[in-house]
């Protein structure tokens, strides 16, 4: 299961804090960030690559309806 850094950014798009998660593949990383995402926007990373940037307020997703970079 890969790890992932689910990053929190401030208004200016800077990183306040990140927490690391196991998911299962970038669209269940994706989710959870979408449920995090209620008071700042999240950028999701595995390693060197960034997955997404999930904005704040942003609804779980819904099926498989789900866009990466």
């Amino acid at each position: 299961m890969p790890d992932y850094r689910l990053c929190f950014l401030n208004k200016d798009n800077r990183v306040i804090t990140h927490i690391e998660r196991a998911c299962d593949d970038d669209l269940s990383a994706l989710a959870k960030a979408c449920t995090l995402a209620t008071n700042f926007a999240v950028e999701i990373w595995q390693e060197e690559r960034r997955v997404a940037v999930v904005e704040r307020g942003t609804a779980p997703p819904l099926d498989n309806d789900l866009r990466l970079f």
